[in-house]
This record gives structure tokens, sequence and C-alpha cells, in this order.
């Protein structure tokens, strides 16, 4: 191919297609890492007897552990070629993991407002 008199290298569908599933997965495992660096971070807060906002340390510890592995769980099975009835059960499990963080969304979004009425 080439465009204004430059050469410009083709990439075929298919591995541009797995490379970003895999930059799925490496998203996946950055907001994993970020949520165990997040709860290491609050442990040392509370060790110095800072207070913390319950709803601060949800958001900034299990939110991106969870979302994040839903999204290697999404991606994996199928990248390595897993049997189906694998993919199918880890797609069981991200559908359930889904619903979690979807109650416990709603849970602090609940427990924000409440407390905002008594102030």
């Amino acid at each position: 191919m080439v465009i204004r008199g430059r050469r410009i290298l083709q990439i075929k569908g298919a591995v541009m297609l797995r490379f970003m599933d895999w930059s799925v997965v490496a998203m996946g495992c950055l907001l994993v890492l970020g949520s165990l660096v997040g709860r290491w971070r609050e442990r040392t807060r509370t060790r110095r007897s800072e207070h913390l906002d319950q709803r601060l340390r949800f958001l900034w510890a299990w939110l991106p552990l969870l979302m994040g592995l839903g999204m290697i769980g999404t991606k994996v099975p199928a990248l390595l070629h897993a049997p189906h009835t694998v993919v199918e059960s880890i797609d069981a499990l991200n559908f359930m993991l889904a619903a979690t963080v979807l109650v416990f969304t709603l849970w602090t979004v609940h427990r924000f407002f409440r407390a905002r009425d008594t102030m």
C-alpha cells in the first residue's frame, strides 16, 4: 500500500485483532495491580491513623479489582484456545461478577445519598 509516495506496512486483520485482545488483558492486569497497590496504600494510611472515607476505599480498591478480573476472564480463555465448556463457564462467572459489581455500586450510591440526606 502506498499513500503519498510513502510505503506503509500493512497489518493483517487477525494480527490487529489479537493485539487488541491482548491489550484488553494488559489493561485488566493494570487494573488489578492498581487495586492491589491501592489496598496496600490504604493499609499504610490506616497504620498512620489517617481516617479514610469508606466509600472512597471501596471505589479505589474493589471496583478496579473486580473490573480487571472481568476483563482478564473475558479474553484469556478464547485467546488460549480453551475448550468451549471452559469458555462458557468463565462467561457465567463473569456474568456473576458483573452482577456483584452492580449490586456493590448501587449499595455504595445508596449509602452516599443517605449520608448526604442526614447532613
